[in-house]
C-alpha cells in the first residue's frame, strides 16, 4: 500500500487544517490533494512559503517517501538536486575523515543502495509548492495562537493572531521546532514541551564550487565528506547541480549556557582556536567563513515527548522532535510523517474515530522519530571523540558508523503505511 486516490463515501468532506508550511506541510497538502472525501487547509504564519536554512541531504527513505506521496514530487528533487560529482563516490552517503592526530587522514564510508540527494531547502520548498493545485486552500499570515474543542469531542476551533478563527476535524501541527501545536498536544508546562540546548554550535555557510575547489581541492569539494576531531566536525557537499557548496564547522563540545537565543554574531578567532592541530582540510573550512556577518547556530533538540497527538490534533516533522543533522535524517523523517498521515486519513470517514487513527500515528511514528533524534545525538558526540566508551579508537567509530544507517534507510514504507491502517482499523 503506498499511497492512492480514494473517492468518499460520508456526508460531508473531512476537514483538515496543516498548520505550517514547510516541506512537511506542503508534502502532506500534496497527498492530501488526491482524496475526493478530504478538504484540507494550509495555515502558515509568514508572508508566503519560505524555508529557514541551507542544504539538507535526502537519503533512500526520504527518497522512497517523496514517489510514494507523488511520483512528481521525487521528480522535482531530482530536478533540483545534486549528488557526488565523482563516480568513485557515487553510492557515498558520507565519507568521514579523520582530521586529528595519529588517524589523521584515515576514511570512512557510509555506502547507500542509490545516491543521496542533496538540494537547497528553499529551492525544493519552491518546486514542491508548484504541486499544489489549488493554491486558494493555501492561507498566509496566520500565526496560531490557540486550539480548543468547545463541546470536547467535536471540531477544533483554531484562531489565529490576527484575530481569525478557522474550523477542522483534524489538526496536524507542522509548525516546526518552536510549534504552537505541539503546546496543545502537550500542555504548556509540559517538561518536553520546548527544545533544549545540545551543547553543539555551527557556523555554516554556501560557496561558490571554485572557490571550495580551490582551498580544499576538487575532490573534497565536488563530494560528501565530513572532517572529524576532538570537539570538532566539518562537513561539505555540493548543491544547485554542483555550483555551490553547502559547508558547516559544528563545535560539539561548545556547552555553556546560551539563554534564548537560538544566533548570535561570532568571531572568527575563537574557531581557529578551536581547531589547532587539525587538518589543513579543516583549516580550509575556517578560511570559508572568515566573512563579515560570521553567525553562530545552537543546536537544539526536544526531550522526548509522552505522545504525539491529544485527541484529533497531532504534530509531525520538527514540531513532533526536532533533531541534529548528525544523521542526515530530519526531513526524511518529515517526509515519511507525512507519507502515513496521508495514507492514514483517507482511511477516515467519521471524524468520531479521528482520535484513534491520530493514536495509531503516535503509536508508529513516535518510536522511530526518537530513535532517529538520540542515535543522532550519538553520532555527533561519537565523531567529536566525546563518546568515553569509544574515544578516539577509529576502529571502534568505523564498527558504529558503517551501518548504523541501514535502519533509517532500509525501512519499508509501504509495510510502515499498512502498520498504522491495521492499528487504526483494530481499534474501531
Amino acid at each position: 500500500m503506498g499511497s492512492s486516490t480514494t473517492t468518499t463515501d460520508c456526508s460531508r468532506p473531512l476537514r483538515i487544517a496543516i498548520v505550517g508550511g514547510g516541506i512537511g506541510g506542503v508534502l502532506l497538502a500534496i497527498g492530501l490533494q488526491k482524496h475526493a472525501h478530504i478538504d484540507y487547509q494550509l495555515y502558515e504564519a509568514a508572508p508566503s512559503f519560505g524555508e529557514v536554512g541551507l542544504g539538507v541531504a535526502i537519503g533512500p527513505n526520504a527518497q522512497r517517501a517523496l514517489e510514494l506521496i507523488d511520483p512528481r514530487a521525487r521528480a522535482v528533487l531530482d530536478k533540483l538536486a545534486s549528488t557526488n560529482m565523482w563516480e568513485s563516490h557515487l553510492l557515498n552517503f558520507v565519507e568521514y575523515k579523520c582530521a586529528y592526530g595519529p588517524s589523521a587522514g584515515e576514511t570512512i564510508k557510509q555506502k547507500t543502495s542509490i545516491p543521496t540527494r542533496t538540494v537547497h531547502r528553499a529551492r525544493l520548498l519552491e518546486g514542491l509548492v508548484e504541486l499544489v493545485s489549488d493554491r486558494s486552500r493555501c492561507h498566509f499570515g496566520k500565526r496560531l495562537s490557540s486550539i480548543s474543542q468547545p463541546s470536547g469531542r467535536g471540531p477544533c476551533i483554531i484562531s489565529f493572531v490576527d484575530g481569525s478563527s478557522a474550523s477542522a476535524d483534524v489538526v496536524i501541527g507542522a509548525d516546526g521546532v518552536h510549534s504552537a501545536v505541539r503546546k496543545y498536544v502537550l500542555g504548556e508546562e509540559h517538561p518536553a514541551l520546548r527544545p533544549q540546548f545540545t551543547g553543539a554550535v555551527a557556523y555554516r555557510g554556501v560557496v561558490p564550487m571554485e572557490r571550495v575547489v580551490a582551498i580544499l581541492g576538487e575532490e573534497v569539494a565536488a563530494n560528501t565528506y565530513c572532517h572529524f576531531g576532538p570537539g570538532v566536525t566539518a562537513l561539505a557537499y555540493p548543491i544547485e547541480k554542483g555550483k555551490l557548496v553547502n559547508f558547516v564547522l559544528i563545535d560539539v563540545g561548545h556547552g555553556g549556557e546560551i539563554g534564548e537565543q537560538w544566533t548570535w554574531p561570532s568571531k572568527i578567532d575563537a574557531i581557529r582556536e578551536k581547531v589547532k592541530g587539525f587538518s589543513d582540510e579543516v583549516q580550509g573550512f575556517v578560511e570559508l567563513l572568515d566573512t563579515p556577518g560570521l553567525t553562530a547556530w545552537a543546536f537544539f533538540n526536544h526531550v522526548l515527548a509522552p505522545a504525539y497527538n491529544k485527541g484529533s490534533v497531532a504534530v509531525m516533522g520538527d514540531g513532533a522532535h526536532s533533531m541534529t543533522p548528525f544523521q542526515g535524517a530530519g526531513a526524511g523523517q518529515a517526509m515519511e510523517d507525512a507519507l502515513v498521515l496521508e495514507n492514514l486519513l483517507a482511511q477516515v470517514r467519521d471524524p468520531a474515530t479521528l482520535s484513534r487513527a491520530l493514536a495509531a500515528y503516535d503509536q508508529v511514528r513516535r518510536p522511530r522519530k526518537q530513535r532517529a533524534a538520540e542515535t543522532s545525538l550519538e553520532v555527533g558526540r561519537m565523531v567529536a571523540f566525546l563518546d568515553p566508551d569509544i574515544g578516539d579508537d577509529m576502529d571502534k567509530i568505523r564498527e558504529s558508523l558503517e551501518t548504523r544507517m541501514h535502519w533509517i534507510w532500509n525501512r519499508d514504507l509501504v509495510a510502515q503505511n499498512e502498520e498504522v491502517i491495521r492499528l487504526f482499523r483494530e481499534a474501531l
